[in-house]
């Protein structure tokens, strides 16, 4: 007896104006082979009848109307940290799960956050820019060092980037404070308060990291 097969579908919409975060057709290709036998179908705006019999849907955005014509969609995927811009309202009225990239940037964003810290620490962007025009320039650039150990940092909306900045800094002699309108775990390498602490962080720093989502609230 043959077993019947039910497939499901799953519409990419990962498009962007900027060619770093759009995937490649080898990205493609590669998601298609992992998530098989499950349908990879990638999306045009222009034509919204693919979201028809779509069960899964990923992409950077996802308009309101969209779930006139996705009546089957099971999950909504956002590969960013935050959900705010997506009409949430409307997608928990039809019931829909949403699941973010919250997580997955922890790693990169954190490497790239040191880069920044140690390029001002250390005066690289200072030493590049005198590079330009000058032949002798270490007088200058002097000014602009400064030893990270011993160093206080205070980290608004400490999540899991945060929390990776902090461990790599605590490891490094900086002490960090991290802040967050919800504590949920204690980290022993972070000092943690609540956002009504935030004007003696900022007091205390010598280092600020402003990793809060855009919101009414924090605008």
């Amino acid at each position: 007896r043959q077993e019947r097969v039910i497939l499901m579908k799953l519409v990419l919409n990962l498009k962007s104006n900027c060619s770093f975060w759009q995937p490649d057709e080898t990205d493609i290709a590669c998601l298609k082979k992992r998530l098989a036998p499950i349908e990879v179908v990638q999306m045009d705006e222009k034509d919204l009848d693919v979201l028809c019999d779509a069960d899964f849907y990923c992409g950077w955005n996802f308009s309101q109307e969209w779930l006139d014509v996705a009546s089957k969609l099971k999950l909504i995927v956002v590969p960013s940290a935050g959900k705010d811009y997506l009409p949430l309202d409307a997608i928990e009225a039809k019931m829909i799960p949403v699941v973010t990239g919250t997580g997955y940037h922890a790693i990169p964003m954190s490497e790239q956050i040191m880069a920044y810290i140690l390029g001002f620490a250390r005066g690289i962007f200072q030493t590049f820019d005198c590079r330009k025009t000058k032949k002798w320039w270490k007088d200058e650039v002097r000014k602009c060092f400064f030893e990270l150990n011993g160093s206080t940092m205070a980290i608004f909306g400490c999540g899991a980037v945060g929390k990776r900045v902090a461990k790599i800094c605590s490891e490094m002699g900086i002490h960090v404070i991290g802040l967050r309108r919800n504590i949920l775990q204690r980290e022993k390498y972070i000092e943690w308060h609540t956002m009504d602490y935030a004007d003696e962080a900022l007091g205390r720093a010598q280092i600020v990291l402003n990793l809060l989502p855009l919101t009414e609230e924090t605008e």
